[in-house]
């Protein structure tokens, strides 16, 4: 059984206000669990740029003995290239320069 101690629930606070300061877009989806110092990320980002991101900010915390990022990155929905296509032709249409 796990059981955090009150410097690792410290170093959960630190570590969700370093992704709060750094205004991570998924950091909402996030959630940091400290155990006998090795933080555990779950959650879901956008890409892999962002969970690299989130390693390595939740590593610049002080008194971390490991980081282990369990979030998937779930890339946002696909538009097809016909919808693509017809919010171009809309903006375009709806332009001033465009009357």
């Amino acid at each position: 059984m796990m059981v955090a101690t009150y410097h690792d629930r410290q170093l959960e606070e630190t570590i969700l206000s370093t992704f709060n300061k750094a205004r991570l877009p998924d950091v909402e989806t996030l959630k940091v669990l400290v155990v006998e110092g090795v933080v555990y990320i779950d959650g879901h980002v956008g890409n892999y740029r962002a969970k690299k991101t989130i390693t390595r900010l939740a590593a610049s915390a002080l008194g971390l003995r490991k980081v282990v990022n369990r979030s998937r990155v779930v890339p946002a929905a696909l538009v097809h290239d016909e919808a693509l296509v017809e919010r171009v032709r809309g903006c375009i249409q709806s332009h001033p320069f465009a009357q």
